[in-house]
């Protein structure tokens, strides 16, 4: 049985967030966060859910040598269908 897991590159990272900014959508990332990921990462969705009827929220996850972190960013349905997906056992 395999399962699928949604994740954000980080070259996806910078063009998501502002469009959330431009969007004026509640959650989007500050530049301390943004410029903070690790360089080249993909960033694992671990919770979505349609807010307000018109976008998704998202939270992702990532490690670094302080440890774990999430952060939540709300992208378009489009955006949300657009990101890659990894394929794993389960």
């Amino acid at each position: 049985m395999t399962k699928k897991i949604k994740f954000i590159p980080y070259d996806w990272i910078f063009a998501l967030n502002d469009s959330a900014i431009e969007n004026k959508f509640n959650r989007a990332l500050t530049d301390e966060c943004v410029l903070g990921l690790p360089h080249g990462a993909n960033f694992p969705i671990t919770f979505d859910m349609v807010h307000n009827d018109t976008e998704m929220r998202v939270v992702f996850a990532w490690k670094d040598d302080a440890g774990m972190h999430n952060a939540q960013l709300d992208m378009t349905f489009e955006d949300y269908d657009s990101l890659p997906v990894h394929e794993m056992e389960a």
